[in-house]
């Protein structure tokens, strides 16, 4: 994800937390290229902007990678969402499937944004339920961020 797709994504995750944070809800990020980093720790406040715009464009797409790490971080801290936003193919399709399935399994609902060049297909088939995958073009991709904190709503229940 570059150029303008990051921007964008960047200005809706800090809208995103914004919104979630609202709502109760407590935010980190996870990145992904060819590896899953944590860039912040889940946090009840909307304090994401300066990890958000330290994200940069970045080798392969570990989705599989960003899920598990993602599943560690958030613990079990009751019910809990990730949302996996993304404009490539995963590295490992059968892996990215074990991670989502090992999410939901563990309660943890998955939200999916697909951007130009990503899977629209198997983004659906990694969220949770079908309303919950969206495919939004470059132009979009902030508002389809922010309003996935809409579907947060939707989702099973927030953190205590």
């Amino acid at each position: 994800m570059s150029g303008s797709k990051i921007s964008e994504a960047k200005q809706g995750a800090v809208s995103f937390a914004g919104e979630a944070a609202l709502k109760g809800y407590a935010v980190g990020l996870v990145s992904f290229a060819s590896d899953a980093s944590l860039i912040s720790e889940p946090a009840a406040n909307a304090g994401l902007a300066a990890a958000v715009e330290a994200l940069q464009a970045d080798g392969g797409t570990n989705m599989a990678d960003a899920i598990n790490l993602a599943i560690e971080t958030v613990g079990g801290r009751g019910s809990r969402a990730i949302v996996l936003v993304t404009d490539g193919e995963p590295n490992n399709r059968e892996a990215t499937i074990d991670a989502a399935t090992r999410a939901k399994r563990l309660g943890i609902d998955i939200i999916t944004i697909g951007v130009d060049g990503g899977d629209a297909e198997f983004l659906r088939l990694l969220a949770t339920r079908p309303d919950l995958a969206t495919y939004v073009s470059t132009k979009e991709l902030r508002s389809g961020i922010t309003d996935a904190a809409r579907m947060l709503s939707g989702v099973t229940a927030k953190w205590k």
